[in-house]
């Protein structure tokens, strides 16, 4: 049977490797985020939700990044299958021990809260090891 401090080490430690994959999703999500509210890429909502205020940046950038997620949708450099490479992508940068627990959360298992218009999304994972009994 593991010794309980060999436990508690072990899950501190995936904890905090799981905060800090949080905190480095928030900042790239922040950094490259999108306009949408809703994530529909509908540009006459995205404007909508500019002109209303319902964004965390200026009139002007918001409705920059409108025009610009409206150009890429228009490329088809916006498809479903280039956000999930991207999310995937994320996770490769993360130690290999983590990198499964990443991509469980960007194909959507766990716990998601927040918003990209509120700050950022905290997405939460679980993922119970059996630490082998050291003898």
């Amino acid at each position: 049977m593991p010794h309980p401090a060999d436990i508690s080490t072990h899950t501190s430690a995936r904890r905090s490797y799981m905060y800090f994959a949080a905190i480095a999703l928030f900042a790239v999500t922040a950094a490259t985020a999108q306009v949408s509210i809703d994530a529909s890429g509908n540009y006459q909502d995205e404007v909508r939700a500019c002109r209303s205020g319902h964004t965390p940046q200026s009139l002007a950038t918001c409705l920059e990044e409108a025009r610009n997620a409206r150009t890429d949708k228009s490329r088809r450099s916006l498809s479903a299958d280039t956000l999930l490479a991207n999310a995937m992508a994320r996770c490769e940068k993360l130690p290999p021990d983590d990198q499964t627990a990443c991509r469980a959360r960007m194909m959507g298992q766990g716990n998601s809260s927040g918003s990209v218009a509120g700050g950022g999304i905290l997405r939460e994972y679980n993922q119970v090891e059996v630490v082998p009994a050291t003898p």
